[in-house]
């Protein structure tokens, strides 16, 4: 089993582990030490046992999942991998449409999003990049344009 998986919010993503043994062990996974069931519902799909599929990722699903293989006789095996959920970037603040700016003034445009990992955003002046030491906000000085 991989040590580490990534999925993007909204997709599915499988998790796969490799069990042996004579009688076959018992496999169930867990998740936040539950089953993945109690917290997944029926987003969490496990067919065979080792291979566990979960649809419509949410941020929430980022952590440790544990493949839990129990036999009679026989002591607890556990294997675990942990999924990150890349999540799409969304902006939660955007500059307005128009703005009016004074000559020889600064103006100030102010722009944020969020996601994971984090955003980059970047300034673009009729499709050339804005020097800038800072990525948001951006302030403007001496407009003249």
């Amino acid at each position: 089993m991989p040590s580490s998986t990534v999925g993007v919010e909204g997709r599915t993503a499988t998790i796969e582990c490799t069990v042996e043994g004579k009688p076959m062990p018992e496999v169930t996974w867990e998740f936040k030490n539950q089953p993945v069931g109690a917290i997944l519902g029926t987003r969490a799909r496990i067919d065979p046992p080792t291979r566990l599929t979960i649809h419509d990722l949410k941020p929430a699903d980022t952590g440790s999942y544990f493949c839990v293989a129990r036999a009679p006789g026989q002591e607890l095996v556990m294997d675990s991998t942990f999924l990150t959920v890349f999540t799409i970037p969304k902006f939660v603040h955007t500059p307005n449409k128009t703005v009016e700016a004074y000559e020889d003034r600064w103006i100030q445009f102010r722009c944020a999003a969020e996601g994971h990992p984090k955003p980059d955003v970047k300034w673009m002046h009729q499709g050339s990049p804005v020097p800038s030491k800072c990525s948001h906000p951006l302030a403007v000085g001496h407009v003249n344009e």
